[in-house]
């Protein structure tokens, strides 16, 4: 939460040590939920919720738990409240698994709603090794507490270096003053070469971002930050470097209705982002930018889904060079160079075909009390996507470019997941590497 609004064009991601654990071969079964049928068992069903019980906990608060239901003790049993509950618990990131069991009062008065919740580990620490083609070799390694003083809390430390040389330290907050109102806040530090731009890209700054919940569903944030930017040219000849005062501040809406952020069979993603750069801010810059994402997911199997997205950004106002925007590489146009073409606004989109090669396995950590699981699958994809500057896409200038491939993904929901692609733009083939979702 919180950050540069201008997205890190960092190389892809190896990340060796969650690679090995996700491919050991302990494998424990998953539990389906133990919801009675109400034709079977009698009219307790309907009466008001007696007690609601949490259980399985380890390192967590149980208020973190409860304040995250609609269900609530005297109110009537709604399944609906039960499924949503649930997927917002697992939303947290912080369970492997949420099971809910309906069991009978012992005075027969009404049903017991019972939470049982699988916990993951909650430190994380893993070194971090990048490549890509043409950016090369870069090292690092990743610290956080995903659950700090148990209450969902989140820190976070982050460096690489090599060719690529970034570091972030982070905390965030899902619930302030019992409100579902979360809060982060980051500090960071990015030094990159810019090959389109001619420029090497040196920033520190902080973000901030507040962001109230209207429902599970739909999510609105307001964020804002500073940074000193500084540029050098890359070679001789190439532009004089600059010293920028960068300043920002916007606002996302998001209508998110998928069954999972991870391996989603149904539902879409809305979003729309404004950004203000500077003008009344303050700063050196006078640019304000639009941002419009649409995803749609669609069942193909049991376990397969096929996913259709596009992904639009509009620039008004002068665009400075630490600005401009890429096109190319794994979270953009694959099959082409990393941030290969670039110019002031871009659009892609792409399709993409997921087949199931292993379902979710789980194993339990220190004598059971945490639980870590992942799944593995493959994908097929195809990518579009098109950059250009100014007016070039009214008079028909901006150029269309496509790719497409196929991949793996280790769906990993502790550190969200890795994708591993092979694709070509027709003429060559480039392998990526890359942690994290794509949107």
């Amino acid at each position: 939460m919180g950050g540069n609004p201008e997205r890190a064009r960092g190389a892809p991601f190896l990340r060796l040590f969650p690679l090995a654990l996700a491919l050991v071969a302990c494998v424990t079964g998953a539990r389906a939920s133990d919801l009675p049928d109400p034709r079977r068992d009698g009219l307790w069903i309907h009466r008001p919720i007696t007690a609601i019980v949490v259980a399985g906990l380890s390192g967590t608060n149980p208020v973190v738990v409860r304040r995250e239901l609609d269900s609530a003790e005297g109110a009537p049993l709604s399944w609906s409240d039960v499924d949503r509950d649930r997927a917002r618990l697992l939303d947290l990131g912080l369970f492997a698994e949420v099971s809910v069991r309906v069991r009978r009062d012992p005075t027969g008065a009404g049903p017991v709603l019972i939470f049982v919740c699988r916990e993951r580990p909650h430190v994380l620490a893993y070194p971090i090794l990048e490549y890509d083609p043409e950016e090369g070799w870069g090292y690092g390694a990743y610290l956080s507490h995903q659950n700090f003083r148990g209450r969902a809390e989140r820190l976070s430390i982050f460096g690489t270096w090599g060719q690529r040389k970034a570091a972030s330290v982070g905390y965030g907050v899902p619930w302030i003053f019992g409100q579902r109102i979360g809060v982060g806040a980051n500090a960071f530090y990015r030094e990159v070469d810019k090959p389109t731009e001619r420029i090497h890209d040196r920033r520190r700054g902080f973000g901030l971002a507040f962001a109230p919940a209207v429902s599970y569903e739909l999510r609105t944030s307001f964020f804002g930050g500073a940074e000193e930017v500084r540029t050098s040219p890359l070679e001789p000849g190439d532009p004089p470097g600059e010293r920028r005062d960068h300043r920002w501040g916007g606002a996302v809406v998001q209508l998110d209705t998928r069954d999972s952020r991870y391996r989603p069979l149904h539902g879409g993603l809305w979003r729309l982002g404004l950004t203000e750069h500077g003008g009344p801010i303050g700063g050196t810059e006078d640019l304000f930018r639009v941002n419009v994402d649409v995803l749609r997911v669609w069942a193909t199997g049991a376990s397969s889904a096929l996913t259709a997205a596009t992904r639009f950004l509009w620039s008004d106002g002068p665009v400075p060079s630490y600005l401009r925007i890429n096109l190319g590489g794994i979270d953009t146009l694959r099959g082409h160079a990393q941030g290969a073409y670039g110019g002031e606004n871009r659009w892609i989109g792409w399709v993409e075909q997921r087949i199931p090669l292993l379902a979710t396995r789980r194993f339990s950590l220190l004598g059971g009390r945490y639980l870590f699981d992942y799944t593995i699958d493959a994908t097929v994809f195809a990518d579009a996507g098109s950059v250009w500057d100014g007016g070039e896409l009214e008079r028909g200038e901006a150029r269309a470019r496509f790719g497409g491939g196929v991949g793996l993904r280790i769906v990993l929901p502790l550190l969200q997941a890795l994708r591993f692609d092979l694709a070509t733009d027709g003429r060559s083939v480039r392998a990526y590497g890359a942690g994290g979702l794509r949107l």
